[in-house]
């Protein structure tokens, strides 16, 4: 009994509490993204790399040991792959695109946005567009007060470089929720369009 009711609690601490998710884009040369997913309120999570290459656990956001993600190697093939045309495609999952849209529209509610925060070094070569610029990214702190935004404006040259992070909290019951309902439409819309194949319904 104490062991099922440690398991119903931890269900119900994994449901209930958000998920912390945090997403980074750093720009240099080229730009590098990399994820943060948190359950339980951010007390456990995943850190990596996109795409992922090296997966980092991490306790309250701080990673403990790092694992190489395995690369899978397709199997070779003999002759070009067979690809169905895309008439055939839009006829298999036409009739699953309504409840896919339903389910991306009622997840929006459970996905509270926290802050959208970046860094920022730049130069446009000219400084009367840049000290433009600059004024602007100032002027949105005030309007959008989850924006948050440092910038460093260089006057001599032209450059880019800096880091922004979004930072996001999902309510997991909520997904699972419509997550439950998309499968209950999609199983009935797969035992129809089987009995229609047997001729058990007229088409």
């Amino acid at each position: 009994m104490v062991a099922l009711a440690c398991i119903v609690v931890l269900v119900a601490l994994i449901l209930f509490l958000p998920v912390v998710v945090r997403l980074r884009v750093e720009w240099r040369s080229r730009p590098k993204f990399s994820l943060q997913v948190s359950p339980l309120a951010g007390a456990l999570g995943l850190r990596m790399a996109l795409p992922p290459e090296v997966i980092s656990p991490a306790v309250f956001g701080r990673p403990l040991f790092s694992v190489p993600v395995p690369r899978r190697k397709g199997r070779p093939t003999k002759g070009p792959p067979r690809r169905p045309s895309p008439r055939k495609l839009f006829e298999r999952f036409s009739p699953y695109v309504g409840p896919g849209l339903r389910y991306l529209r009622a997840s929006l509610r459970y996905l509270k946005l926290q802050e959208v925060a970046a860094d920022l070094r730049f130069g446009t070569g000219d400084p009367a567009t840049t000290g433009r610029l600059y004024g602007w990214l100032c002027a949105l702190g005030p309007l959008v007060p989850k924006f948050k935004v440092k910038a460093r404006p260089l006057f001599v040259g032209r450059s880019f470089s800096g880091r922004a992070e979004v930072h996001l909290w999902v309510l997991p019951y909520g997904l699972v929720w419509e997550g439950a309902r998309l499968g209950v439409a999609a199983f009935r819309i797969w035992r129809r369009e089987r009995k229609q194949r047997r001729g058990h319904v007229p088409a």
